[in-house]
């Protein structure tokens, strides 16, 4: 034994129940997705599979999560164990009125538990008899201040709308799956045991989401119950409705909830982004672990009025007017004070110097749009990616061997910390965004001409020793794309890392100690030589 919690005997148990999907907290139209977990009560056993597994202590390695009759969000079964081996377990407690016994994601049922590694398992849970719950969140233009149906060549859907799943545990409402709409502004909760249900749509959207607050307001759903103030923030507003479901059922009926407009002009916006995390014609945004395409300020966005020419210039004959682009990337013309008035169409487009516009009708992305405002609605959104020829990865490493390179993600010489990126606006550097992917590396595609720094987010654990740019301290690293996309002063784009070393903890027990020392004479002779300091160091 080295210590008490030498490894995790970890297990991971969900139910599939957005929209057949699990997740522990992935991203789903455009939200982060958390799906269902339920009571389960595990015994662990030894290779054999026979012979009850104990601690050193003789303890016997039994694990629950919650207790009978419990449904929530995003659990787990963690038991710390005091020595490596391989485990293997049975689920001997779970809701078996309800629930089939679950399967093993590795179909094994086992747990390897090595020094500071854990491979756990994950089980899935499906209902004796699964119950859906669907239905629409939505604009409403069909039946203005009444009840009604949903009609989706009048209504106007509402994708990356925040919902949730609450069931009723314990006399109690408890969230047991967050999720949100897709782009036909549809929910479906799948995989649902017999009980009790609440549905809430909340005022939260996703990046890709046309929505900003103050746009719409709640108005009412299908069960007539109207709306009121989200309990976690007095700002917005919710909408529930509520569901018993039994026997296997699909309920998709009496399940829509809708929006009033709020707005009393005609807006056309949007946002422009630089393809910054994969290059892939498409927009990330609000992804988990920095995995985004930033925002590109300062562009330049043109508004012409269609005169067949297809052509839209600054101070063209067409032309009404531009608007530059703020931190966020976001751009926006406002009714008649920005020269839009109804029944007319436009053109609009986007400028940025050393980049271009993606064309992706998959993506309804375009390198200019023309719009139309027909009615009081809303706003029209229009979004824009460029894509520059720069390129820029690298990662923190802690490089144990010294030998300047990266092992690897997934590896012992994994740096920490996440980063920062600035860019040169002309006469300071100013900050851009966070960077660093769930293994904290770097990965920056379609950068435009120009200057940036990247600076390492400082921590206790660790200390930046070295990197590629020798100009500044350790830690941060300036370079410079230039016009063909490669970097200044023949920089690799690739493999730009960021040394560090970590620090010790404080209570950390000496077990080799010794001196460096500096061989200025070439001797490797040590009474000749120079003792370094941790201050040189």
């Amino acid at each position: 034994p080295i210590r008490k919690d030498l490894g995790n005997l970890l297990v991971v148990n969900y139910l599939k129940t957005a929209n057949g999907e699990w997740s522990w907290s992935s991203t789903i139209n455009g939200l982060e997705a958390i799906t269902a977990s339920t009571y389960t009560k595990i015994a662990f056993f030894e290779e054999d599979g026979v012979t009850p597994a104990t601690d050193l202590q003789g303890n016997r390695l039994e694990v629950s999560y919650q207790k009978p009759g419990f449904y929530g969000v995003r659990g787990s079964q963690n038991y710390p164990i005091d020595h490596a081996g391989l485990f293997y377990y049975s689920v001997v407690e779970y809701d078996k009125d309800n629930l089939d016994y679950p399967e093993s994601y590795n179909g094994e049922y086992s747990v390897n538990v090595a020094p500071a590694k854990t491979w756990g398992d994950t089980i899935y849970f499906t209902p004796t008899r699964p119950n859906t719950i669907s239905g629409y969140v939505y604009l409403n233009n069909s039946h203005s201040g009444t009840l009604g149906t949903y009609n989706p060549n009048q209504d106007i859907p509402i994708k990356q709308n925040r919902v949730t799943l609450e069931r009723e545990v314990f006399g109690e409402w408890t969230v047991i799956t967050e999720f949100a709409t897709d782009d036909k502004g549809h929910y479906n909760f799948t995989n649902l045991p017999n009980g009790e249900y609440r549905v809430t749509a909340k005022q939260e959207y996703g990046g890709g989401s046309d929505i900003r607050n103050g746009d719409i307001d709640f108005e009412n759903n299908d069960q007539n119950s109207g709306s009121s103030i989200d309990p976690n923030d007095n700002r917005k507003m919710i909408s529930s409705i509520i569901v018993n479901a039994s026997g296997g059922n699909k309920y998709n009926t009496d399940t829509n909830i809708w929006y009033k407009l709020k707005i009393n002009q005609h807006i056309l916006r949007g946002s422009v982004f630089l393809d910054t995390w994969l290059g892939d014609g498409e927009i990330q945004t609000e992804q988990m672990y920095n995995a985004n395409d930033l925002p590109l300020k300062n562009a330049i966005v043109l508004l012409c009025e269609d005169d067949g020419t297809n052509d839209c210039t600054e101070n063209g004959s067409n032309f009404i007017g531009k608007k530059l682009t703020n931190a966020k990337g976001e751009y926006s013309f406002q009714g008649q004070q920005d020269g839009i008035n109804r029944d007319v169409t436009y053109i609009v487009k986007t400028i940025y110097p050393g980049t271009t516009a993606v064309t992706n009708p998959d993506k309804e992305l375009a390198p200019s749009y023309k719009v139309q405002f027909k009615q009081l609605d809303m706003p029209l959104t229009k979004h824009f990616l460029m894509q520059g020829k720069g390129q820029f990865s690298g990662a923190p490493v802690n490089d144990l061997n010294g030998d300047m390179k990266y092992a690897g993600e997934q590896t012992i010489e994994n740096g920490n910390g996440y980063f920062q990126i600035y860019f040169w606006n002309g006469s300071d550097y100013e900050k851009w965004g966070d960077i660093g992917d769930y293994y904290r590396t770097i990965k920056l595609k379609s950068l435009p001409q120009g200057r940036y720094r990247v600076i390492h987010n400082q921590d206790d654990n660790f200390i930046d020793i070295a990197d590629m740019d020798p100009a500044t301290p350790p830690g941060t690293l300036d370079f410079e794309v230039l016009a063909d996309g490669s970097l200044a002063n023949n920089l690799d784009k690739n493999n730009l890392f960021l040394m560090q070393a970590q620090v010790s903890s404080s209570n950390t027990t000496e077990a080799i100690s010794g001196k460096l020392y500096l061989d200025v004479t070439g001797s490797k002779n040590k009474d000749e030589a120079v003792e370094l300091t941790k201050e040189e160091l």
